[in-house]
């Protein structure tokens, strides 16, 4: 997960009235995920690594509570934060927003939506502002589920299939992948990994035979959905040329 870096006070104080008041809470055990404080420093906020912990925490109880939580609790799932909470909070006080594997299943996706969660990120695309547009619409009393997540829960017997093809996958024909969707052909992947040029292309015939994708445009996609790729490192790579003079 990429950390989350503090925006400049312009920022802080442009975002600061869609917030409406509301009081920012994380419990995860996950250290990148409690950066989402960085931005959110100028505002009141609670901090816990377990239910327990979070549940211990002197929260007044006339707070609006925006909890951004994951599902990596020591002490339980994430519904066995949310549910005592709900009865803690009447439901115009609380707002919950998820960050999840990139690969967790639809029954699972399915508890969490008929929970009323207001909020489900991926962890993978945490750094590329999904987060934040999910805290911001839960705010506004609105509902924002990661697209992928949405694909999910749509079609099950679809994602099953996705994500066994991403387990069918070997660590170096995820590599080799990575690689082409950087940019580099079979030959700058063999050369950068000391491998031999046909053994470069055998991966990644066979990778693309696994994930059902034909071009380098398609295995693209597909990384990104998947989380092997992110959008920052297509940006990096496929920056558009300044204009010319």
């Amino acid at each position: 997960m990429e950390l989350l870096q503090p925006p400049d006070p312009d920022t802080i104080a442009r975002l600061a009235p869609l917030f409406e008041g509301w009081t920012l809470g994380v419990c995860t055990a996950s250290g990148p995920l409690r950066t989402v404080f960085a931005w959110g420093y100028q505002y009141p906020r609670w901090q816990a690594a377990s239910i327990a912990e979070f549940l211990a925490l002197p929260i007044p109880e006339d707070t609006k509570l925006m909890l951004v939580a994951s599902d990596d609790l020591p002490d339980g799932g994430v519904l066995d934060l949310i549910t005592p909470l709900r009865e803690r909070f009447p439901p115009e006080q609380l707002r919950v927003v998820l960050v999840l594997e990139d690969r967790i299943d639809a029954h699972r996706l399915r508890a969490f939506s008929e929970a009323g969660v207001e909020g489900l990120c991926r962890e993978g695309a945490v750094g590329n502002g999904l987060l934040l547009n999910a805290i911001l619409f839960a705010a506004r009393g609105g509902r924002m589920t990661d697209p992928l997540f949405t694909s999910r829960l749509v079609n099950p017997e679809a994602a099953a299939r996705a994500a066994g093809a991403f387990e069918a996958l070997t660590d170096r024909e995820r590599e080799l992948l990575r690689q082409l969707c950087l940019g580099f052909n079979s030959s700058e992947i063999a050369s950068r990994l000391g491998l031999r040029d046909d053994t470069v292309r055998r991966c990644l015939s066979d990778a693309y035979q696994k994930i059902g994708v034909r071009d380098r445009s398609q295995a693209i996609g597909w990384s990104l959905c998947h989380g092997l790729l992110r959008l920052q490192d297509l940006q990096q790579v496929y920056a558009p040329l300044p204009p010319s003079r």
